[in-house]
């Protein structure tokens, strides 16, 4: 199971450029959906098109938006078999958020699951600071 922990701060506004964001894995609907889920609200961008014949997410934003969209996408854009490094860490320039993907592979069950992101969102704090913190669940690819 794959977990994304997302520190926001404020952000600055600057021109808005594009880019696509081709998949290397055989993502489905349902993923495409929930990696575009992710990215509107990880990277704060606002506009995610799927493209679902070719596999492809389009985003809209700024530099460092679409920096740390394509950091996401490369965290979760990756095999089951891959090997998991446990945490992973982006931090994007022109601000102070933090980006922390975080790999589990022995949830077990969707309970198991919501009570690891629960103790980790009780130690952590995470939620519990409206606007500044998220979490959220990406399961894994093809498992």
């Amino acid at each position: 199971m794959r977990f994304l922990i997302v520190a926001f701060g404020a952000g600055i506004a600057f021109a808005q450029a594009s880019q696509a964001l081709q998949l290397t894995q055989n993502e489905n609907g349902q993923d495409l959906q929930e990696m575009s889920f992710v990215l509107r609200q990880t990277a704060d961008i606002e506009q995610v098109t799927i493209d679902e014949a070719k596999r492809a997410l389009t985003v809209v934003g700024t530099a460092d938006r679409i920096a740390t969209a394509v950091w996401l996408i490369q965290q979760l854009d990756i095999g089951p078999k891959a090997p998991f490094s446990n945490i992973n860490e982006y931090r994007p320039l022109l601000s102070d958020d933090v980006v922390r993907v975080l790999y589990h592979t022995r949830a077990g069950s969707p309970q198991v699951t919501q009570e690891i992101v629960t103790t980790i969102s009780l130690l952590t704090r995470i939620g519990q600071q409206p606007g500044r913190s998220k979490l959220y669940i990406c399961n894994p690819l093809s498992a």
